[in-house]
């Protein structure tokens, strides 16, 4: 019993490690494309003007900010990490070729599809990376072995990247430039982004469950906790 958590002594395999990064390609995956292709998406293929499409970017900014502490509370409460890291990933899956579908509507519903598609779309993301990042710390209480474990998943997801960069605007000049070529790219990055997370539940394990009882928080001790942090304040700063 260490820090609140009842651990198992077995020590984290290489095999565990790469499962566990492998995990983490799938959100990069998303995060990339969304990054690199969105705003063309919304600007070149929706018609929607890049004020709008700042405005769309915006308000899912702050509905995420809601939604990460509504899930990390469920996810806290339920439990499953594994459960949550798979079902959101299909679900994350699904809610990503939805936003990169095109359906012939009218100006106004177009704006009004593509906040509540990018809205969906990062709800279904926070039920996947909120429980998936949080797996790790039931992994191990090792310092050594998370700081391995954290270096080996960053090292991995760099290839993300690459592939994305490179591979989409071949796979966008082989579908001749029609108003579908993004959501074919969509569907091909889902599928290769469940497959990741699938190799990743088969291949970790918790090892660090947390205890039933808990003790009561306030919101002023945390706040506490918080400003008490100075690490945390320099990085913040």
């Amino acid at each position: 019993y260490k820090g609140g958590y009842i651990l198992e002594s077995k020590k984290l395999s290489m095999r565990e490690m790469i499962c566990y990064g492998i995990g983490d390609i799938t959100a990069n995956v998303y995060l990339q494309f969304i990054a690199l292709f969105a705003i063309v998406f919304f600007t070149d293929v929706l018609g929607i003007s890049a004020t709008v499409a700042g405005l769309i970017f915006m308000g899912s900014r702050v509905f995420d900010g809601l939604n990460d502490i509504a899930i990390g509370y469920i996810s806290d409460k339920y439990g499953h990490y594994k459960r949550w890291i798979l079902f959101g990933s299909i679900a994350t899956a699904i809610a990503f070729i939805i936003m990169f579908t095109r359906f012939n509507l009218s100006p106004q519903k177009q704006i009004i599809f593509a906040l509540a598609a990018y809205c969906f779309w990062t709800l279904m993301y926070t039920c996947y990376a909120i429980p998936f990042n949080t797996f790790a710390s039931t992994m191990s209480q090792n310092t050594e072995e998370r700081t391995l474990l954290n270096s080996i998943r960053f090292a991995i997801v760099a290839v993300p990247s690459l592939i994305i960069s490179i591979a989409t605007p071949y796979l966008k000049s082989g579908t001749q430039g029609n108003n579908s070529t993004y959501g074919t790219i969509a569907v091909i990055f889902a599928v290769i982004a469940t497959l990741c997370t699938i190799i990743c539940v088969l291949g970790i394990v918790e090892r660090a469950k947390a205890p039933v009882a808990k003790e009561k928080v306030s919101v002023r001790e945390y706040f506490k906790a918080i400003f008490a942090n100075k690490q945390l304040l320099v990085v913040s700063g």
